[in-house]
């Protein structure tokens, strides 16, 4: 008969798996977003899954280059969602299609060991014939790592995601919002 206190298999595998953790020099990664978005014009889109859009670059002064890499995302991200029948990017005038779509660029910075990588855009559905907006969507995003290294029992820094990264979910996140709307059943006026 024991007596005491006994360890048994369960106690002493879980210090050997805290003390591989500590020894092995790793470290645990958290990543915090901060997103934040409105829609303030939302009207109209239902049952539009069969019309064509255009994608136009996005304004982004001083980040022009950006602003052509979100635009063709967008174009990427709606088409696998399947928003609309058809989607093309277009540089300038846009081909005969039912929406334009446009979007801005602001506040694109990379953070790198020091803050979060932020992203504001805004992205707009137009009718091509009547230019009366039917989606209209701001979004904003922080988005930075912190991590503490097991070994040395502190905080280290870490590397902010990249730009392309944080852009690509966002514009992601919204031609899935844009795909919900079209493809809801057409309201019909009584």
């Amino acid at each position: 008969m024991r007596h005491g206190r006994g360890h048994g298999l369960a106690g002493i595998t879980g210090m050997l798996g805290i003390m591989c953790i500590i020894l092995s020099g790793c470290a645990l990664v958290m990543p915090t977003r901060i997103y934040d978005e409105a829609t303030p014009i939302d009207t109209g889109l239902a049952g539009m899954y069969l019309s064509t859009a255009a994608v136009m670059p996005f304004e982004a002064v001083g980040y022009e280059n950006w602003g052509v890499y979100a635009a063709k995302k967008l174009t990427g991200s709606l088409l696998k969602h399947k928003a609309f029948r058809q989607v093309v990017y277009a540089e300038k005038k846009p081909p005969e299609v039912n929406y334009i779509i446009t979007g801005t660029l602001e506040n694109l910075s990379y953070g790198g060991n020091e803050g979060p990588t932020t992203v504001s855009l805004t992205v707009k559905v137009v009718g091509a014939s009547d230019s009366q907006t039917y989606f209209y969507r701001t979004a904003k995003e922080s988005s930075k790592k912190s991590a503490f290294h097991m070994s040395w029992l502190r905080r280290v820094d870490m590397p902010s995601p990249y730009i392309e990264g944080v852009l690509s979910s966002m514009v992601d996140r919204i031609a899935k919002d844009i795909s919900s709307r079209t493809n809801l059943p057409a309201v019909q006026n009584p």
